[in-house]
């Protein structure tokens, strides 16, 4: 949200509703470029007439977020999800998110093609998924998915479940209070709510030129103090919260990462930006790919690990 006073433009956080700073301002045109060039994706019809997106960061929450925020759409999905890494068989939340679901009533929102059902142990499992095609191969593989909104299935099953979840999806929604509202009127009194986001204390946060974690895909960008923040505006007590352990397959991304901050620390410019200029970013690779091999050569890299991708609290509701 965004309102105009008689010498500026104030952005509001989606969050705590209250004036957020600006981080840095990006030119649509590096996201349409990055998209393409790593992914083959056309992403510019999302934007229209918006030439720059700001990242804004929220004092009273902690919760960065980019403005205007502009989503991705139907098809959008369909096309990351052409490629195998998207919709992924294993993660570390789940495995996590076990202790709370095993033998209860659950609801998924953003269920993608449903592999957490295989891990949640659940006595009834149900999702929800936007993704049409995601939602169809879930339901010929046997599993009860609707491709509905949160809003309207919350009119139809109010507090009908024991534990509702969301993997990676908060992140990617405009209206972020409306979604958590959403949640809590599908849970059942004394019923838990697991929320997992990429982690942005870990080293998600520090990543440059990471396209997957700007929009039209990700348009908030969340903190241990952001989930806790959550927790006080809505009433809930936060019962935990769980941060998963550096994953090797990101060691070589991390290390990239690494030698990045250092060389911007020589120059007093440590902070990354959203986005890297071409020279600086091809030496910062080669050099990341080098640094990684010897580190792993050496088994160094334990020593320097981060915390891993994702974080994922736990909220019971009143």
């Amino acid at each position: 949200m965004k309102f105009m006073t008689k010498n500026m433009s104030v952005v509001l956080s989606p969050l705590s509703g209250e004036p957020s700073k600006l981080v840095e301002m990006l030119a649509v045109d590096r996201i349409v470029s990055l998209y393409k060039r790593n992914l083959g994706i056309d992403v510019s019809r999302h934007f229209g007439d918006v030439k720059e997106i700001g990242l804004y960061k929220c004092n009273e929450s902690g919760l960065l977020f980019f403005y205007p925020m502009v989503p991705g759409d139907g098809k959008f999905y369909e096309d990351l999800q052409k490629n195998s890494w998207y919709y992924q068989g294993d993660k570390s939340e789940w495995r996590f998110a076990l202790n709370y679901t095993k033998e209860k009533n659950i609801l998924e929102i953003g269920c993608g093609i449903g592999r957490f059902s295989e891990y949640a142990k659940a006595a009834d499992y149900r999702g929800l998924e936007l993704n049409g095609n995601a939602a169809r191969i879930a339901r010929e593989n046997g599993l009860n998915v609707n491709n509905q909104l949160s809003s309207d299935h919350a009119r139809e099953r109010g507090e009908y479940y024991d534990v509702v979840c969301s993997f990676q999806v908060l992140e990617h929604v405009t209206d972020v209070k409306s979604f958590v509202t959403d949640t809590i009127k599908l849970c059942r009194s004394g019923g838990l709510i697991v929320l997992s986001v990429p982690n942005d204390d870990g080293f998600v946060g520090l990543a440059c030129d990471n396209y997957l974690n700007m929009p039209p895909h990700h348009l908030t960008r969340w903190s241990r103090k952001s989930l806790q923040y959550l927790a006080d505006i809505f009433e809930l007590e936060m019962i935990d919260l769980h941060e998963d352990e550096f994953d090797l397959i990101h060691s070589e991304w991390y290390a990239r990462i690494l030698v990045g901050y250092l060389l911007r620390t020589l120059i007093n410019r440590p902070v990354a930006p959203l986005v890297s200029s071409g020279i600086a970013g091809r030496i910062i690779d080669k050099l990341g790919r080098f640094v990684c091999k010897k580190l792993a050569e050496g088994q160094g890299f334990g020593r320097l690990f981060p915390k891993g991708f994702s974080i994922t609290a736990v909220y019971k509701k009143p």
